[in-house]
């Protein structure tokens, strides 16, 4: 287990390797323009990078400590469908069992690090906003 002080120093080093990553995507914003003088230059390219940086960032930072490796957590969640699945009333998915599907992704998260706060925050969203499909549905 973790102490509070070795969590501490991994996240300070995870927001200094943000930080740079952030730099970077401004640095490298100008290599998106055209190498070849017939290439129309495209503003979207700019986008496009940096969302795929941001991806970058979040895939290899902090995910691991909170949900686990993608393998597990995935893992865990084809558990926590199947199970649902094999409950659920027959037919096809309705929005509330989408938001029940997503409380699991959670719950399944949840398993790996039950103290991360955003987890609950989000479990608590799914819920109200499959309650409120499910009584428009219900009527």
């Amino acid at each position: 287990m973790l102490r509070r002080e070795d969590i501490q120093a991994r996240r300070m080093k995870r927001q200094k390797a943000r930080e740079q990553i952030v730099e970077e995507i401004h640095y490298e914003q100008r290599d998106c323009m055209p190498k070849y003088p017939e290439t129309k230059y495209d503003p979207n390219l700019d986008k496009k990078k940096t969302c795929l940086l941001a991806a970058q960032a979040a895939v290899c930072g902090d995910r691991p400590l909170n949900y686990g490796n993608p393998e597990n957590n995935f893992g865990r969640i084809a558990l926590l469908w199947n199970a649902w699945n094999a409950a659920r009333r027959p037919g096809p998915y309705v929005g509330a069992d989408v938001a029940i599907m997503m409380d699991l992704v959670k719950s399944a998260r949840l398993a790996n690090n039950p103290a991360h706060s955003d987890s609950w925050i989000d479990k608590a969203g799914y819920a109200a906003c499959g309650y409120d499909i499910a009584a428009k549905d219900d009527k």
